[in-house]
């Protein structure tokens, strides 16, 4: 009971939390391709890029303090491109990129000899260029500060969802663990509310899965199985999602 009033507290803040953003960088990817082949080394991984655009994406009240910085307005000393701000983000990266054994940075940028500052300060930079790139920067086309850069909304990327059975095979000890087949038609498609992580999400689809040799149908919560005459509906212990009323679903 208590889960379901924290749920019901919390939906309106993510819905709030919507408001004010800006959209998420919208442009095309063979920019930023090229950006990564021109700027990083030849075995990054697409992990590392990831995260270090989320790195940029989740971080933009620390990129408007950097921005700042540079620009020099309002009576500021206009500053180099490494901030204090930037530095230290760079760092943090790069303490990451240790943990993971993760490579980032080319052969021009650093050597084995490089220390751990110039490596986190060639970071830094490689994040303010990637900013820019990405259109994350508060500056018109004349150079002046705009302001504060808003949070960035990552609602365009977020993943489309379904609920389906979470076996991959039956169950069922005759079966031998044959494969389960699509068995819901598209005029039957249901289409829901899914709460994940207090994050609601809209016309999330269901699914069922069908094993067409003892005609156990599975669901993402429950499976039912024909027994003569009647069908017989087992809940799932290890289900990933419960059902709440007609149209929503929970993690």
């Amino acid at each position: 009971m208590w889960a379901w009033v924290i749920i019901i507290r919390n939906i309106p803040l993510v819905a709030a939390a919507s408001k004010g953003q800006q959209p998420f960088p919208n442009i095309p990817f063979s920019v930023f391709s090229k950006f990564v082949e021109d700027n990083f080394a030849s075995t990054v991984s697409l992990s590392t890029v990831l995260m270090l655009l989320f790195t940029i994406t989740e971080n933009t009240d620390l990129f408007s303090l950097h921005f700042f910085q540079r620009s020099g307005e309002h009576g500021s000393k206009k500053s180099p491109p490494a901030t204090g701000w930037i530095r230290n983000l760079g760092t943090a990266v790069k303490r990451r990129l240790d943990e993971n054994q993760a490579e980032l940075l080319s052969e021009d940028d650093v050597d084995a000899h490089s220390s751990e500052q110039k490596s986190s300060i060639a970071i830094g930079i490689k994040m303010d260029a990637l900013a820019v790139v990405l259109g994350l920067h508060p500056f018109n086309k004349a150079g002046k500060f705009k302001g504060k850069l808003k949070a960035v909304s990552h609602k365009q990327i977020q993943a489309v969802y379904s609920l389906c059975p979470n076996t991959a095979t039956c169950q069922t000890m005759d079966c031998n663990k044959k494969a389960l087949y699509q068995n819901t038609k598209p005029a039957d498609l249901g289409l829901v509310t899914f709460i994940k992580d207090f994050t609601v999400y809209d016309d999330v689809p269901v699914y069922s899965g069908l094993c067409k040799q003892c005609g156990t149908i599975y669901y993402a919560d429950h499976e039912r199985s024909s027994g003569g005459q009647q069908h017989e509906r087992v809940y799932l212990n290890s289900a990933k999602y419960i059902k709440i009323g007609q149209n929503m679903w929970v993690d």
